[in-house]
């Protein structure tokens, strides 16, 4: 799909929405946080920016987990994506 053209039956990058059950149980948020810390990590985001995306209501799955979660679980499994260097998510 191009944003020159309607999307078709056979695009391979056709947008599906999923409907997630709730509530989610502790395991599934914290499975859930980790997917978008990895995500994000692939596409380049860095590791205080990953923090800011938790933070913002904006982002409404992300945010869920940094309520349920609280930051300090939000900023260890940041640093375990990206090793444990603690001083990339402060600075």
């Amino acid at each position: 799909m191009s944003p020159n053209n309607d999307a078709t039956p056979e695009d391979p990058l056709e947008i599906v929405g999923v409907v997630l059950e709730r509530p989610m149980d502790e395991r599934s948020i914290h499975e859930m946080a980790r997917t978008f810390v990895e995500e994000y990590a692939l596409m380049g985001w860095g590791p205080r920016r990953i923090l800011e995306l938790f933070r913002r209501p904006f982002y409404a799955g992300a945010h869920d987990a940094y309520e349920r979660l609280g930051e300090d679980r939000i900023r260890a499994l940041i640093a375990d994506t990206f090793g444990s260097d603690q001083e990339r998510l402060d600075a």
